[in-house]
């Protein structure tokens, strides 16, 4: 009932919110899609062939990966103390729904079956010839699992608490990028990926990309670990970075009346990308139960971290057949963010704890879409 509610929800919601072919606000609509999707002047029409705009609507199916782990070290009293926690990882299955016009697409996804107490995505994209955006939303509730060590390795009294909480814990990624292909002469970035332009013969081109993503990891609201977190119940990182890489496109398969018509077209393709990122900025913010001196109550508090910047990666994977107005593709990604640093919490009696901190968020996700261009 859940997933057929959303289903109904989105529709009603991209039915108000996408003009109709017959208003005067639909040929804005389409003129503004139209425009910037229109084609360089430079582009070889022999090696890409960009397909005339239509409606269209995907149903996708996925099998995604979401997940954070982080580890806190620090000394209590003279005994180093290490913290490792994350979600409880697990493989996730989807059914979405994408509808667009052109290379202008919303959609989202749902989790069905009980892989994980809570999934979902929301995405919102456009991919024009040579350059792309894509705009996501990930929600992922896990119980979260934990080791506690004290002491050092050998000693006698080292202890070692392992554990997972019996409510879930919540992670939300935001994921905000940008992609610009710079030969785009004889390459569509789009061919496998969108549908909306189809690649004729093998081409490649060097990418540039600018990817902002926030990631946040909530403790459980009842039978949490925050007393493990030197009472921590919120972590949150968000990372802007530049990079640059390579895309690769690969034509097995391509036959097309001499006409043009899109009713003969058959095209098979393949996509290898990869394209490593520099964190240009960093922010990690944790949030705490601070104790007041006076009454012996507890309310939050937030503190910053001073974060390190380290390298991270997008890898991109996928193949995709065209035939007349159909597109299926299966494509496979890899992202995450990777952090570090130290901060100060004050705790019980004013007394100061320096903390140390690395960790990651991580998303993988595979798909197979099938569009149809009305």
């Amino acid at each position: 009932m859940d997933l057929r509610r959303s289903i109904l929800t989105f529709l009603l919601a991209a039915a108000a919110a996408l003009p109709l072919p017959a208003q005067e606000s639909s040929s804005w609509f389409r003129r503004t899609v139209n425009r910037l999707a229109a084609p360089p002047s430079r582009l070889d029409t022999a090696a890409v062939l960009r397909l005339r705009p239509r409606w269209n609507a995907a149903v996708v199916e996925s099998l995604r990966r979401s997940g954070v782990s982080q580890t806190y070290s620090f000394d209590w009293k003279g005994t180093p103390v290490s913290l490792q926690s994350g979600l409880r990882e697990g493989v996730y299955t989807g059914l979405g729904l994408v509808v667009g016009y052109g290379g202008l697409t919303v959609g989202f996804n749902r989790q069905i079956g009980r892989s994980a107490v809570l999934s979902k995505g929301n995405s919102l994209d456009f991919c024009g010839s040579g350059f792309g955006f894509q705009a996501a939303y990930y929600e992922t509730r896990q119980p979260l699992r934990y080791t506690l060590t004290a002491g050092n390795t050998g000693d006698p009294d080292r202890i070692v608490t392992e554990g997972e909480t019996g409510d879930p814990g919540r992670l939300r990624l935001i994921i905000l990028e940008g992609v610009y292909a710079l030969n785009r002469r004889d390459f569509s970035f789009g061919a496998v990926y969108k549908g909306n332009q189809v690649q004729r013969r093998s081409a490649g081109s060097w990418m540039l990309s600018a990817k902002y993503l926030q990631g946040e990891m909530m403790d459980s609201e009842e039978d949490g670990a925050a007393w493990l977190y030197l009472d921590l119940s919120r972590q949150a990182m968000s990372q802007a970075a530049l990079g640059g890489g390579y895309s690769y496109n690969i034509v097995a398969l391509h036959r097309q009346g001499a006409a043009g018509d899109e009713k003969s077209l058959r095209n098979l393709t393949f996509n290898l990308t990869a394209i490593p990122l520099l964190g240009m900025y960093d922010r990690h913010v944790v949030t705490y139960a601070f104790p007041n001196s006076v009454t012996g109550d507890t309310g939050p508090r937030t503190a910053r971290f001073q974060s390190t910047l380290r390298p991270n990666f997008v890898v991109r994977a996928g193949v995709a057949f065209s035939w007349d107005r159909c597109f299926l593709n299966l494509t496979a990604r890899l992202d995450g963010l990777s952090f570090g640093g130290s901060g100060k919490l004050v705790g019980l009696g004013g007394s100061v704890v320096d903390v140390k901190t690395a960790g990651r968020f991580n998303e993988w996700t595979t798909a197979l879409k099938f569009r149809v261009r009305f």
